[in-house]
């Protein structure tokens, strides 16, 4: 698996000219290093496009990642998913930096504002899959536990009971299969289904 710097900027110069004596400016750019993988287009409508976001990509440019995110990347790969303006593909969620997965993307504000709409009124799900260690219960269990942050940072999330500021969750988990971890012991595939909303009903044949 190789790494590499997707955008990297190089050095610019510029020529000014202070008392008639030239004088020029180099600044060079460094971006921070991502996995080396395209981002995938699964779907396009006119309000909607989907893509396969891949790991340690974030989003949207934010601390040391300005080009090197899924809409820096996308932007450079498909710019017809940009133009015209009012139209170009806009965040209506967002997959944590590590998490590979469907990432949706509104085109143009009539299309992420359906999208945000349908995401709130859980008329659509976010469902996970996740690999853990052991042998989880057969069948789907129903996870009522507070999350919240674990570190000063605001990096690392985790079911944290008594922790202030900690917000109770809802999570749907469901076995899927038992296979042998690297170590040789078992680990076990789960479906994860976040409940955002308690009156969810998923639609089954959404416009998009």
């Amino acid at each position: 698996m190789s790494r590499r710097c997707v955008h990297q900027q190089a050095p610019c110069t510029c020529t000014a000219h202070v008392q008639h004596v030239p004088c020029t400016h180099l600044a060079h750019a460094l971006r921070t290093q991502v996995l080396d993988e395209d981002i995938e287009v699964l779907h396009e409508s006119e309000q909607m496009v989907a893509v396969l976001k891949p790991a340690s990509l974030p989003v949207h440019p934010a601390g040391r990642f300005r080009k090197n995110t899924v809409l820096g990347v996308l932007e450079a790969a498909r710019p017809d998913l940009f133009s015209p303006v009012e139209l170009a593909v806009r965040c209506v969620h967002r997959l944590d930096r590590q998490v590979s997965g469907v990432l949706l993307l509104g085109r143009g504000r009539r299309g992420a504002k359906k999208l945000s709409a349908d995401l709130r009124g859980g008329r659509l799900l976010k469902e996970y899959v996740a690999r853990v260690r052991g042998v989880f219960p057969p069948g789907e269990r129903h996870v009522h536990a507070p999350i919240g942050l674990l570190d000063e940072a605001g990096l690392v999330f985790s079911c944290a009971p008594g922790v202030a500021g900690a917000r109770e969750a809802h999570t749907i988990v469901r076995c899927e299969r038992v296979v042998c971890g690297e170590d040789g012991g078992p680990e076990t595939v789960v479906r994860c289904v976040a409940v955002t909303n308690p009156n969810q009903t998923p639609d089954p044949n959404p416009d998009y």
